[in-house]
């Protein structure tokens, strides 16, 4: 058992994990919400690309502060938001396209 000050590092490396555990069953759901049944099994990546968003996000609110570090971190989160948002907007709209087809339109026309 691994202390520092005082911390047990054990115990925060198995609550770490739950958290992630947790975590991925939440993205999991909401992907397969969006996306359909399985998606996310299908598609690990936009998985892990959002366990890897919710940690930034999840730095960024815990440091606070006036430091060059927390204000460049909060850029990038604040940029990482903006794009996740265009990601969102950009999928949203392949699977208005692939709705579309599957009901007849064909040619690659996209819905009005």
């Amino acid at each position: 058992m691994s202390k520092a000050d005082g911390v047990n590092i054990t115990m925060l490396e198995d609550a770490a994990m739950q958290s992630v555990y947790e975590l991925l069953g939440t993205l999991q759901d909401l992907i397969d919400g969006k996306f359909g049944e399985g998606y996310a099994a299908k598609h690990p990546a936009i998985l892990a690309g959002c366990v890897q968003a919710s940690a930034i996000f999840y730095l960024a609110e815990r440091l606070s502060g006036d430091t060059a570090l927390t204000d460049g971190l909060a850029t990038v989160a604040d940029l990482l938001a903006t794009r996740l948002d265009t990601l969102d907007d950009a999928v949203d709209g392949l699977l208005e396209r692939e709705r579309g087809e599957a009901v007849g339109m064909g040619g690659g026309e996209v819905a009005p």
